[in-house]
């Protein structure tokens, strides 16, 4: 019998994780996404959406032709890297924002966008294929 919740495995993570950096980049670049809204998740420096378009397609790559050792990977590493940059924003952002001026990082948006990114990542890492 097919549990639901393991059929989201590292690749389909890989796959939907791709396409959207590789969507939020190019809207990104192209200033989309700042009519979208004001919060801090739709307004990143322009830097930040050429990251995301460019690691999008190594990530959407991976998806299609990587071993499933390193799909498993690097969903691994999505979850602990969404998961700290989630948290500490949570934890620091107010402080990092009066320390730095930079309101920016008062707003949860973006740290939650990590924390739910970085949770899907080892959920998917979680219902991984462990081959002999």
């Amino acid at each position: 019998m097919i549990v639901l919740t393991k059929l989201f495995r590292p690749r389909h993570f890989l796959v939907v994780a791709g396409i959207v950096l590789v969507t939020l980049g190019a809207a990104g670049a192209m200033r989309l996404l700042s009519s979208i809204s004001s919060a801090a998740l739709f307004n990143p420096p322009n830097w930040i959406n050429w990251v995301h378009l460019a690691f999008g397609m190594l990530v959407f790559a991976a998806a299609l032709v990587g071993s499933h050792a390193l799909q498993n990977t690097m969903a691994l590493g999505g979850g602990i890297i969404g998961t700290i940059l989630g948290l500490s924003g949570l934890l620091l952002g107010s402080y990092a924002a009066n320390r730095y001026s930079m309101p920016e990082l008062a707003d949860p948006s973006e740290h939650l966008a990590h924390l739910t990114v970085g949770a899907l990542a080892l959920w998917a890492w979680s219902n991984r294929e462990l081959l002999a």
